[in-house]
Parts: C-alpha cells; structure tokens; sequence
C-alpha cells in the first residue's frame, strides 16, 4: 500500500484515482505522518442477474405433464365448480347454494 502525503494527493488527484484503478492496488492519503483516507478501487462489476443460475439446474423427466393424477387434486381442492356456485364434494347437500 502507498502513502501519499495530502498536498501531492491534492494535486495530482485524477491521476491517482485512475492509477489505483488499474492497479488495484490501495492509496493511503496521510497529513503530518497521519493516515486521513484510504482510497480503494471499486469493486467488480456484478454479472447481469439475467442468466446467472445457468447450468445450475439439470431438468429430467417430462416437465410438462402434470405432476400427479388429476384424482389427487381432489384432496387439494376440496369443492368442485358447478357453473356459477360451488359444491363441497363430501357435503353434497351443499351443491345449490
């Protein structure tokens, strides 16, 4: 890491900032022998989130088809549409509301 005094900073700051961004290398800026500032590079530019899990996921099987039986849909959704009303399929009375 170098340090630099705060005069010689003040006065070629520009081409400080452009030396420790390709270098990558920090800048200590001191007055009187003091550290004042640490000058870092930026940090890398993040990857667009736009395809970042690509090759992460392997698919297999069919991923079109339903998961299960429409039978077993019955056990999530308990009522069943009769037109505009629904009917509970274990309490028939119910259908005509």
């Amino acid at each position: 890491m170098e340090k630099i005094p705060i005069s010689k900073f003040k006065a070629t700051c520009l081409h400080l900032l452009d030396t420790v961004k390709k270098t990558g290398q920090p800048l200590l800026v001191t007055r009187k022998n003091e550290p004042i500032a640490l000058v870092t590079p930026p940090p890398p530019k993040p990857k667009s989130w736009l395809g970042c899990l690509k090759d992460t996921i392997k698919i297999t099987g069919d991923i079109v088809s339903p998961a299960s039986d429409e039978k077993d849909w019955a056990l999530v959704f308990p009522y069943q549409c009769l037109g505009n009303t629904f009917a509970c399929r274990k309490r028939p009375a119910c259908a005509k509301r």
